[in-house]
């Protein structure tokens, strides 16, 4: 009698667990920022969007302090990153406060691109 090469579930199981959990959305984090890159308070930029959002003027936004995704912090300012979320990310501001869950069928917000110095 031959014997059985079935796998154990367990271990199946445990390797589809370990596939998986790398599936899920990147972490990125959201910084408001001014023209130089300088990181300003998330108070600035959703005060700024109020603004933008009552006057609905022509008026582009890059003289108001806007949103960074990712992007490096480094004595106050945020260099690279982008003015679009990774579709699908996790977003969450410096202090931890999660503003998407990501996932699929996520999106993000904003335009651009930023890359300040």
């Amino acid at each position: 009698m031959k014997k059985s090469q079935m796998v154990p579930a367990v271990f199946v199981g445990s390797v589809a667990a370990t596939i998986l959990s790398g599936c899920g959305p990147s972490t990125e984090t959201r910084h408001c920022v001014d023209n130089s890159g300088r990181e300003l308070s998330d108070e600035a930029c959703e005060q700024a969007e109020k603004e933008r959002n009552e006057r609905r003027t022509g008026v582009s936004s890059h003289f108001y302090p806007f949103w960074i995704y990712g992007g490096s912090r480094r004595n106050g300012f945020i260099s690279g990153g982008s003015r679009t979320a990774t579709s699908g990310a996790r977003v969450v501001t410096p202090s931890g406060r999660v503003i998407s869950n990501g996932g699929f069928g996520s999106t993000g917000s904003g335009r651009g691109f930023f890359s300040g110095g």
